[in-house]
């Protein structure tokens, strides 16, 4: 299965609508979101390295997320990014 995302293993990469929403945004509900393009969860500092050098080779914005209890809306998505 290709991913958005070059030398990551797909099964660490989200897609779908139903992943992609629980990523969109933190607890801060008047902070503005949009949809990212995948949700990667890393499970080395080489693959945040490789994801990270993907999006500048791309020109993707990266968002990094969090646990998404967060108020200040600082974890949000934009439109076509990734989130990390």
């Amino acid at each position: 299965m290709d991913t958005p995302v070059d030398g990551i293993p797909a099964r660490r990469v989200l897609t779908n609508p139903a992943g992609l929403a629980r990523y969109q945004h933190d607890e801060a509900e008047w902070a503005p979101y949009g949809t990212p393009i995948a949700v990667v969860r890393p499970q080395s500092t080489e693959e945040v390295r490789d994801v990270v050098r993907h999006c500048l080779a791309h020109h993707i914005p990266v968002v990094p997320g969090g646990a998404g209890t967060g108020l200040s809306g600082g974890a949000n998505a934009v439109d076509e990014a990734i989130v990390l």
